[in-house]
């Protein structure tokens, strides 16, 4: 056991931050993005009402989304060996497809419908945008569960700088789509809300997918390198079982966090002025 312990390598200080730095400023790249959402949400006719109905919306999206935002994390954490590779991607392909089957029913069937004006309080013309919205938005936990399955890859490759990279790029993306948006009004302002939100991440995925395959071969290849590398310690065997075992506390965490601002936008969707009141904490909130 100490010879193993002995034989393993410890990270320098300088590579630690490294590896951590590219992480950190992903996180605050896609912070900034949120708020030129809004931006461009301004620049529409009723704008008031199209931020509100953004924000209800993908507040509830959210919601349904919380079973796959950890997968970023577990990727890292389970796929520790080739042989636990195929297991762990066939779990959360499970879980993805089964987050956007319910998300897609809700959306387009009365349910969304009810859920906008009776939970959340909506009414008029953002209950109506909030519901266009959705039905574009059922599709943005596939293409986040996407990016953040070849992030976690990345990030055990070594290749955190690449996910830095894609979130930059959807900067770029949502800048461009902005600078066009007034150009672009004609279009249903529920659709280029979607457009410029799912578009974003789509954009992100995309560059992360190919990063991945040109940086790291194929991911079999890179994974039976990451063997040989620690081949004097014996993996444990992943099952099915084990796997829901770790994943479905994470699922419990997010449902509960991403619960708050549903509940503060149902709130703040029955003062006098529902639209502005809205807006204005979106706009300046969290």
């Amino acid at each position: 056991m100490l010879k193993v312990l002995r034989s393993i390598r410890h990270p320098s200080l300088k590579e630690q931050t490294c590896f951590y730095l590219p992480l950190a400023a992903t996180s605050f790249i896609i912070i900034i993005t949120h708020s030129f959402f809004n931006a461009g949400l301004a620049r529409l006719p009723n704008p008031e009402v199209l931020i509100a109905a953004f924000a209800v919306a993908k507040s509830l999206m959210h919601v349904f989304q919380s079973p796959v935002m950890m997968i970023r994390q577990t990727v890292t954490a389970l796929i520790d060996h080739r042989k636990n590779f195929r297991k762990t991607f066939i779990s959360l392909a499970l879980v993805v497809g089964g987050v956007v089957f319910v998300l897609a029913i809700t959306a387009f069937s009365g349910l969304s419908r009810w859920l906008f004006q009776n939970v959340m309080g909506l009414e008029g013309q953002t209950l109506d945008e909030a519901v266009a919205m959705l039905k574009i938005l059922f599709l943005f936990p596939l293409m986040v569960s996407i990016r953040d399955f070849f992030s976690g890859l990345l990030i055990k490759f070594r290749s955190a700088p690449l996910i830095t990279a894609a979130s930059v790029v959807r900067v770029i993306y949502v800048i461009i789509f902005i600078s066009f948006i007034e150009q672009m009004s004609r279009l249903p302002g529920a659709m280029l809300a979607s457009l410029m939100f799912i578009g974003g991440v789509a954009i992100e995925a995309l560059f992360v997918v190919i990063g991945t395959r040109i940086l790291n071969w194929t991911i079999p290849e890179k994974l039976a390198v990451l063997d040989q590398e620690n081949s004097e310690r014996e993996p444990k065997r992943l099952t099915y079982p084990m796997f829901f075992r770790f994943y479905t506390p994470l699922i419990v965490t997010t449902i509960i966090y991403n619960l708050f601002m549903p509940i503060v936008n149902a709130g703040l969707a029955r003062s006098d002025q529902p639209d502005l009141t809205l807006s204005v904490f979106a706009v300046a909130g969290p």
